[in-house]
């Protein structure tokens, strides 16, 4: 068998199925593949994005910071960018409670209100990281693709 990549919101292909409205694409992928689905996530500690505006409908520019537990050791390492593993990262006794513990995880979809941005309950899930994925992406400060002319 070839190996498949699948692009998709952090929230879509998380494995824990943390989102209380829906079933993970990640979950349903975990149960069918077990240890042959690896999630990775994404996570940033301030992020620019483009986003269709719920009041408006247009694509607008919106921003956001997340400062859980495991981003402020991020930030606190000043790295710009960064990759976990989990599985060997749960061996390492600074990084274990980081990563078994719940918080709120980044998680933006295609819609977004400026309102939004001022409760990070709207725009992030509470989840356990190492239940969720096999490895996380980080980066200190995340920006917007330039959109294209339609």
């Amino acid at each position: 068998r070839g190996k498949v990549l699948i692009a998709g919101h952090t929230g879509h292909i998380e494995k824990s199925a943390a989102a209380p409205q829906y079933r993970s694409m990640g979950s349903r992928l975990s149960e069918i593949y077990g240890a042959h689905y690896f999630a990775i996530g994404t996570e940033f500690v301030e992020s620019v994005f483009n986003s269709k505006d719920d009041a408006s409908g247009e694509r607008k520019v919106f921003s956001v910071k997340n400062n859980n537990k495991l981003n402020q050791a991020f930030a606190a390492a000043e790295m710009n960018r960064a990759y976990l593993e989990i599985q060997p990262a749960l061996d390492i006794p600074a990084v274990k409670p980081l990563i078994t513990t719940k918080q709120g995880m980044s998680n933006i979809g295609d819609s977004f209100s400026a309102l939004h941005a001022y409760l990070p309950m709207l725009y992030t899930i509470q989840m356990v990281p190492a239940d969720a994925y096999d490895a996380i992406l980080f980066v200190r400060s995340a920006h917007p693709t330039t959109m294209l002319a339609e």
